[in-house]
């Protein structure tokens, strides 16, 4: 072989190389796939199948024993008031939620966050807002002062607070596996805007508006509720035109307070009812329905 042809070959093997090395490398063979156990994901399925059992066994005995302890009751308030808003319950002594504006407490310097511990001397710890309302305002009186022991931040301090009268309200306690819970609802006024008229569905569909002036001389009396509308119950044998005076000596103001009076009586109690009836006064017994 000459040199001419050994430098040729030598050249040529020069140019290949780099072709050669720029092609891709074979794939490598991926390793061999895990086989799939079947028995496994059918024992992972029953499992959470079980699971799942149990925890709707667990939550339905636990909403029956909820609803088992569950109290509702409306609550007698007394005439007098702190001027509170309690809560949450701990068992060192009550919270000061909120205070009312203008009211006793707010009056006497407690603040929104202090912590009662003591009533007249006597521990409010473990105490619930019916704790309070039963063992310290039932038998209060407008102008009583209550000495009341306070911890505001790491502060202890005594304050004196005068009770007032309490406005009407109606006020509800609900009791769960974790305590009794106490919300109040206050008395909702009449609407000026429709002129007053308002109905006692609780007694049948009648409407009522309250005497004003110009009602007043057509019908010859200054005061009462004028009976506008009986609806298709009438258990108070009223007509429409008459105007209630009094239901057993008492004046109804509005028809919501006139609600609440009847409310008052258990069904089959009898009231009284004066009224005006083609401007005569006239006195109705009235038996109370079943509400």
């Amino acid at each position: 072989m000459t040199c001419i042809t050994k430098s040729l070959m030598f050249a040529g093997a020069l140019i290949l190389a780099p072709i050669v090395s720029a092609q891709p490398p074979a794939a490598t063979p991926p390793p061999a796939e895990r086989g799939t156990d079947r028995s496994e994901i059918e024992q992972a399925q029953r499992d959470l199948a079980e699971a799942a059992r149990k925890f709707a066994e667990l939550s339905a005995a636990e909403a029956d024993r909820w609803m088992r302890e569950f109290e509702f009751r409306s609550i007698d308030l007394p005439p007098v008031r702190l001027g509170v808003i309690l809560g949450p319950d701990r068992r060192d002594g009550l919270v000061i939620r909120s205070t009312a504006s203008e009211g006793p407490a707010e009056k006497a310097g407690l603040k929104d966050g202090d912590l009662l511990l003591e009533m007249n001397g006597k521990s409010l710890a473990g105490a619930t807002t019916t704790t309070l309302i039963d063992e310290f305002l039932r038998d209060a009186k407008v102008g009583d002062v209550v000495t009341v022991k306070y911890r505001r931040g790491s502060d202890t301090r005594t304050a004196s607070v005068t009770l007032d009268e309490r406005p009407a309200a109606m006020s509800f306690a609900f009791g769960t596996p974790d305590g009794m819970r106490t919300f109040t609802m206050p008395d909702i006024p009449d609407m000026p805007g429709i002129a007053a008229l308002a109905r006692l569905r609780s007694f049948g569909n009648y409407e009522f508006v309250k005497v004003n002036k110009g009602l007043g001389d057509y019908f010859n009396t200054d005061r009462g509720l004028l009976v506008v509308g009986v609806g298709d119950k009438n258990p108070l044998t009223l007509k429409e035109g008459d105007v209630i005076l009094s239901i057993d000596g008492r004046e109804p103001e509005s028809a919501t307070h006139a609600a609440r009076i009847l409310r008052s009586y258990a069904a089959g109690e009898e009231a009284e009812l004066e009224i005006m009836r083609q401007r005569r006064k006239q006195t109705l017994k009235v038996t109370l329905p079943d509400r």
